[in-house]
């Protein structure tokens, strides 16, 4: 089960995932707007963190961008899952130095 932390970090990467795939295909926020149904500052506001979509909201961004929600979370987890082996474990480090 997620921490609310890591929780919050997957949702930001999600949303920073869907505002790649958004400018890797030259769509501007408006133009997807009117493709979910959105509007543009709702747009804004998901890919600035001021605004957590849902699930149904990221099923229609992936949608509009001809991308499958599945995929682009899989992205993601495997990139977070990256990241966190790049990332020295602190718990090691700790009983390393008798902590």
């Amino acid at each position: 089960m997620l921490k609310l932390a890591s929780a919050e970090c997957f949702s930001r990467a999600v949303v920073a995932e869907l505002k790649r795939v958004r400018t890797a295909k030259g769509i501007s926020q408006g133009a997807l707007a009117l493709a979910t149904g959105l509007s543009r500052s709702a747009i804004t506001m998901i890919e600035n963190g001021q605004r957590n979509p849902t699930l149904i909201v990221c099923q229609a961004l992936a949608a509009a961008l001809d991308v499958s929600l599945g995929g682009l979370l899989r992205r993601v987890e495997k990139a977070a899952e990256q990241a966190a082996k790049a990332r020295p474990d602190k718990t090691a480090a700790r009983r390393a130095r008798g902590v």
